[in-house]
């Protein structure tokens, strides 16, 4: 259930993972385009998607999300969000295995954007 609803804790994650997730966010943020993790299967084309994220929790009735996850992302370069996206990551990684990147961070900066108008 808790998985379901996204309050599972996710755990350590390798400093090599988090640079990892740094790295994809710098590379859309400068070239843009499709980011696709390589365990995600593609089953529609994505030329029409654009300005998307992909969902990892939401409620099956009213369709609303309560948490995002970095495995699809598209957007232009240089993005606002995507900039927020590697700030937050900036602002909140303390260099020892913290999962900042995939489950939390992408979520709460669109919280966050959302609440402020933006």
């Amino acid at each position: 259930m808790k998985l379901t609803k996204g309050d599972l804790d996710v755990g350590y994650m390798p400093f090599g993972q988090n640079l990892s997730n740094l790295l994809q966010l710098c590379l859309l943020y400068k070239l843009g385009g499709v980011y696709m993790d390589t365990d995600v299967m593609m089953l529609k084309s994505f030329s029409k998607l654009n300005k998307s994220i992909g969902t990892q929790t939401s409620d099956l009735g009213s369709k609303n999300w309560s948490r995002l996850n970095n495995a699809v992302m598209v957007f232009d370069k240089i993005y606002l969000l995507v900039y927020k996206f590697i700030e937050e990551f900036a602002l909140n990684f303390n260099g020892v295995g913290a999962c900042v990147c995939r489950l939390r961070l992408i979520s709460s900066v669109i919280r966050r954007m959302s609440n402020q108008g933006t």
